[in-house]
């Protein structure tokens, strides 16, 4: 489920549903970087998985080191820079 668009501030605590849609990437994107470790995992609480907003947020701001890192820990960005580079030798 997404925000409720009449909430006028995102909750504290979201499933993954909704942690994906306030990152505006798919909820495979988002698990798969909670399961590649570069978000943190949610917690348990009650019977449902939620992440805290501010810890994911935190997360991805340490993320934001040199472009090049970023990219060789994302395997898309790996493929693109690959593809990127071929075409510039002409091989692509």
């Amino acid at each position: 489920m997404a925000a409720r668009a009449d909430r006028p501030y995102p909750p504290d605590w979201c499933d993954d549903d909704t942690m994906a849609y306030l990152l505006d990437m798919g909820k495979s994107t988002f698990r798969d970087y909670v399961n590649r470790g570069l978000l943190p995992k949610g917690r348990r609480i009650g019977g449902s998985v939620r992440w805290s907003r501010h810890e994911v947020t935190r997360a991805l701001a340490d993320l934001g080191g040199p472009a090049q890192t970023r990219e060789r820990s994302d395997p898309i960005m790996e493929a693109a820079r690959g593809k990127k580079e071929a075409a510039r030798r002409g091989t692509a």
